[in-house]
């Protein structure tokens, strides 16, 4: 274990506030073994003299993760992220036009002190879901890594989170203005952050925490995930040591954030498409459907609802 010294040391951050225009040598990283980056199969990327380590794994969309086949969620219409995020916004938004969003980071608090080491990325293209995820293999990596990211956000009208709007959006921006970039570009993202959802159709059931949803809802149960407090050891492990093997857990539990993500939207769509068949065993709160109905001016849907489900009050609400 690192002691607070070392820790200090380690986030005292890089000099660096821009990409190096200019190769200048091999980036101190170079003592990560390439039989250690194809045990979990990544692949270190040079650029201008930094690197970052990339490892990309791309999903049929009949794989499946707990109830729901990646389908589902391709075959989504862009009413149901309206109702999804309950923002009207969103009625011309699909599939392809989101990316899923999620962060593995050196503190749980955020902050200014607090570095994202890995980010996670998601999305749907040539029939497939493809999951990026980009490692500092030291904190000096981390304007390449930030620019890396800024261009592939600028391909997506919209970011997919879980408590992204509270935690990890808020940390990408603080790490990007500390490194002199512009976040105009993320200001300006349509972003479902799917807690919200969440909260609204499952609180009275379940906590809403991800891996509470994902047993109760989604029928999924990790096996021999790693905690998230263990997290940030495990990185600076990494760090001092330059050995990525013990981290493999990490990457997994950031690749199963963002399965679960999906299959959230696609149960969520799911409910809300066959909103006439469901019942109290599948688990979806009809008041919190109603409301979305309602609010979205969907007033027949919303009646149809609270008529099936004896929602006396809500009825008289609707018709106000």
């Amino acid at each position: 274990m690192l002691s607070i010294k070392e820790k200090l040391q380690f986030l005292a951050g890089s000099s660096k506030t821009d990409v190096p225009e200019n190769d200048k040598g091999a980036s101190n990283d170079a003592n990560i073994s390439l039989s250690e980056l194809l045990q979990i199969d990544a692949s270190m990327v040079s650029v201008n003299g930094s690197s970052y380590i990339l490892r990309e794994k791309s999903y049929d969309l009949n794989f499946e993760h707990g109830n729901f086949l990646l389908e589902h969620f391709s075959s989504i219409t862009p009413k149901y992220f309206k109702y999804i995020a309950a923002d009207i916004a969103l009625q011309d938004y699909f599939p392809k036009d989101y990316l899923f969003f999620d962060t593995e980071t050196t503190g749980l608090a955020g902050g200014t002190g607090t570095y994202i080491f890995l980010f996670g990325l998601g999305y749907l293209e040539d029939n497939k879901f493809t999951i990026q995820q980009y490692i500092l293999p030291d904190l000096d990596s981390e304007p390449v890594v930030l620019a890396k990211i800024l261009k592939i956000l600028k391909r997506f009208r919209g970011i997919v989170s879980y408590n992204g709007k509270s935690y990890d959006v808020p940390l990408l921006k603080t790490r990007l203005l500390l490194n002199r970039f512009n976040v105009d570009d993320i200001d300006q993202k349509q972003h479902i952050d799917l807690l919200h959802c969440a909260r609204r159709l499952w609180k009275k059931f379940t906590r809403c925490d991800l891996q509470s949803i994902e047993v109760e809802i989604l029928g999924f149960a990790r096996q021999n995930d790693v905690p998230g407090k263990d997290i940030p050891e495990l990185y600076f492990n990494f760090l001092r040591n330059k050995d990525i093997i013990p981290i493999k857990p990490v990457l997994k539990h950031n690749v199963i954030d963002i399965l679960s993500m999906l299959s959230i939207i696609s149960h969520a769509s799911y409910s809300m498409h066959n909103f006439d068949k469901i019942d109290e065993s599948e688990k979806i709160d009809s008041h919190a459907l109603f409301r979305i109905y309602k609010r979205m001016g969907e007033t027949k849907k919303a009646l149809h609802l609270a008529s099936k489900n004896e929602l006396n009050g809500d009825i008289a609400l609707a018709l106000e």
